[in-house]
């Protein structure tokens, strides 16, 4: 909440070493967003494929980095 309270402000964004958010996370969630939203009368089946993408890619973030 802090990094939209700071854009509605017009303040900077904290680096993301210092605890922010990489300008290239902010696009992904953007891209993520405007697919999605592209995608919003999509039959049946696309929304359960859509899904099973969105499902693996979360079992990704969540496991965490491979080391």
């Amino acid at each position: 909440m802090e990094w939209i309270r700071r854009a509605m402000a017009g303040e900077p964004q904290v680096e993301p070493e210092q605890g922010g958010w990489a300008p290239e996370f902010v696009q992904a969630r953007v891209a993520l967003k405007r697919a999605l939203a592209l995608r919003s009368d999509a039959s049946p089946d696309e929304q359960r494929r859509i899904a099973a993408i969105l499902a693996r890619a979360m079992a990704e973030i969540e496991a965490g980095p491979q080391r």
